[in-house]
This record gives structure tokens, C-alpha cells and sequence, in this order.
């Protein structure tokens, strides 16, 4: 693999550290753009739940973690 990087850095005429400096930076740009557009999806679909829904989502999932806890005693 070491092998690899050098002779794409040397092909794009670059340092191996700069060849790995634009790596992390589009791999930085490709993640928020993945997160962004996953949000903006999410921002555009309708809100199937009410406020009262997500409270008893969590009532549900507290009384999971109390019995799970229980039952290892």
C-alpha cells in the first residue's frame, strides 16, 4: 500500500504528505455532503410523530433498560 501512495503522489507531482492532506480533505467534504443532504432529506419528509409519540418512545425504551437491568441482578 506504501507503494501505492508514493507512486500516485509522485504521479500528480506532489509530496506523500500533500497526496494525504487532499485525501482527508475530500474525504471531509464527501461526509458533510453526505450529512447535509441526508438532513436536508429528513428536514423535507413529514413528521409522522407528535410530541406525545416520542415521549412514550422513551417511556418504552426507560422501562427496557430497567428490566434489562433487573434481571442481571
Amino acid at each position: 500500500m506504501a507503494r501505492q501512495v508514493e507512486r500516485l503522489a509522485a504521479e500528480e507531482d506532489r509530496s506523500i504528505s500533500e497526496y494525504f492532506r487532499e485525501l482527508f480533505r475530500n474525504q471531509k467534504l464527501a461526509t458533510s455532503t453526505r450529512l447535509f443532504q441526508e438532513l436536508d432529506t429528513l428536514k423535507k419528509t413529514p413528521q409522522a410523530y407528535t410530541a406525545d409519540d416520542v415521549e412514550g418512545f422513551v417511556d418504552e425504551v426507560r422501562a427496557e433498560m430497567w428490566a434489562k437491568r433487573k434481571s442481571k441482578r
